[in-house]
């Protein structure tokens, strides 16, 4: 997976390619995993109490030795350790791309950007846009527009996540993280932003809904809070 400083991948793109990976990864090393265990299970299985080393665990008995391990779960062991290790790393490179807002390219200019701040706090979300006014659970978004959300909270940790959008981070107090998105191209209700932290006895209904407008639809909005030009 190789990302260019100045793409302008989809979140969700870079969300479901992760899954597969890790989909695809659990089914294999899942299936090798049951096969060795029923393999064992059936050839090493004790058909009598007879057939068990005396130096094994019995009913009311406590070996006075560890039972030697055989090479091979140590071979295993590594083996896992390797693939945990190779999918970090690979996962780092998309997973750093989304908390870095991309650069803006000709496709998509300055003028399509859009910065929010988005501050949490027991039970409600407060954005922040750029033209001076502030919502309270009312996320509305241009369309084909990239958006960077820069979130905090004024209270306790709480965690903002756009499931529409593939995209979560932490709301702290004192700390200002950012995540961003692409906005698509075709206007519509994208779900909620959702808490996915939980923060107290209204943990269960912090949301709010995400609306993407055209273009112009959104500078009417705007006007219409602002009473002035977008």
């Amino acid at each position: 997976m190789v990302f260019k400083v100045n793409d302008i991948t989809a979140t969700q793109d870079i969300f479901w390619s992760l899954f597969r990976l890790y989909l695809i990864g659990a089914l294999i090393l899942g299936g090798i995993s049951i096969t060795i265990l029923i393999f064992l299970m059936v050839k090493y299985r004790a058909r009598s109490p007879d057939d068990i080393p005396p130096e094994y665990p019995r009913l009311g008995f406590i070996p006075s030795a560890l039972i030697k391990t055989p090479s091979w779960s140590k071979v295993m062991l590594i083996f896992t350790g390797l693939i945990v290790t190779a999918l970090t790393i690979y996962s780092w490179i998309p997973l750093d791309y989304i908390s870095q807002t991309p650069q803006t390219t000709p496709e998509l200019d300055s003028s399509s950007t859009l910065v929010i701040l988005v501050t949490a706090r027991q039970f409600s979300w407060i954005f922040e846009y750029p033209q001076g006014f502030k919502t309270v659970n009312e996320l509305v978004l241009p369309v084909n527009t990239l958006i960077e959300f820069k979130v905090v909270s004024i209270d306790v940790w709480h965690a903002f996540g756009i499931p529409a959008f593939k995209v979560k981070v932490d709301a702290i107090p004192g700390v200002l993280n950012n995540v961003w998105i692409r906005t698509p191209d075709k206007p519509g209700d994208y779900g909620y932003v959702w808490c996915y932290e939980l923060c107290g006895v209204g943990h269960s209904i912090m949301r709010s809904p995400v609306k993407v407008v055209s273009q112009e639809e959104f500078q009417e909005w705007v006007k219409s809070k602002t009473g002035g030009g977008y």
